[in-house]
């Protein structure tokens, strides 16, 4: 998951880039462009839900195990609760964003 992170992020640098030397005028430039706003949203929400099972997942069976016994268990115990509680926030954050930015998402 973090490999693929690092990769989205890489390849949302390297569009930015292309879009500071492209002419904004040109169709090229207009392209880059559209592309470039994709990343702010659809692909890190596609990120997201592509990852949300397993972090749901491996969060709630570390929950359910309970075993704090050693420090390193009890940290991955407080962790697990907070990815849990982001996991039940953020998809509530990210849809609520997505439909004030593009109105014709509230349509559909």
């Amino acid at each position: 998951m973090a490999c693929l992170f690092a990769i989205l992020v890489g390849i949302n640098i390297i569009v930015f880039i292309l879009w500071l030397l492209a002419s904004k005028e040109s169709s090229f430039g207009q392209w880059i462009g559209g592309v470039l706003s994709q990343f702010k949203f659809n692909v890190y929400i596609r990120y997201y839900m592509l990852v949300y099972f397993d972090i749901s997942f491996f969060a709630i069976m570390k929950l359910v195990e309970g075993d704090v016994s050693t420090y390193n268990k009890n940290v991955a115990f407080i962790a697990s609760y907070a990815f849990f509680t982001l996991n039940i926030v953020v998809p509530v954050f990210l849809i609520s964003l997505v439909c004030k930015r593009f109105e014709v998402m509230k349509i559909k």
